[in-house]
């Protein structure tokens, strides 16, 4: 599951961010994490490139998501090591997510991998939802319905529904 709201910055990666534009559904995002929503400048590129960048730009506009960018040192060496093997939005998230004790928000399977080993507090779309019904901002019919949606546009997850994991 995700991190608490007032424990830590949560920076979002394209996948995550991407499931939550395609059902409509940033604004839960927003409700879930209201002053913790964090995103490196590279993943704001790639949503631009995918041309959901509307809704995101408002968020930065109202200032509940805030933009990053890996700084000198250490974060840039990281980036720069992991944009060998990941795209630039995920190798920037890490880097940042990594130098400053934040939890990054990704359902890309490599991604996930270097954040576990870089010790990084890790959630993803699943872990949103299962949040979300664990702070009954919604309920679990209601979670798993965004989660079919979410589906037919493109997210693969293995289990049909969240039962066993709440």
């Amino acid at each position: 599951p995700a991190p608490a709201e007032t424990r830590t910055p949560l920076l979002l990666d394209a996948t995550v961010l991407n499931n939550f534009l395609k059902v409509g559904r940033l604004p839960l995002l927003r409700q879930l994490f209201p002053t913790s929503l964090r995103l490196a400048a590279q993943v704001y590129d790639e949503i631009k490139a995918g041309g959901l960048e509307d809704s995101i730009r408002q968020a930065v506009n109202e200032g509940w998501l805030l933009l990053v960018t890996p700084e000198s040192g250490r974060e840039a060496t990281l980036y720069s090591e992991y944009s060998r093997t990941l795209g630039s939005g995920e190798a920037a998230s890490l880097a940042v997510a990594i130098c400053r004790g934040w939890a990054i928000a990704t359902d890309d399977r490599a991604a996930r991998r270097a954040a576990r080993t870089g010790g990084v507090a890790l959630t993803g779309s699943v872990g949103i939802l299962i949040v979300a019904v664990r702070a009954r901002t919604m309920t679990r019919e209601e979670a798993e319905g965004l989660l079919l949606q979410m589906r037919r546009h493109g997210y693969h997850f293995p289990l049909e529904t969240l039962e066993g994991l709440l």
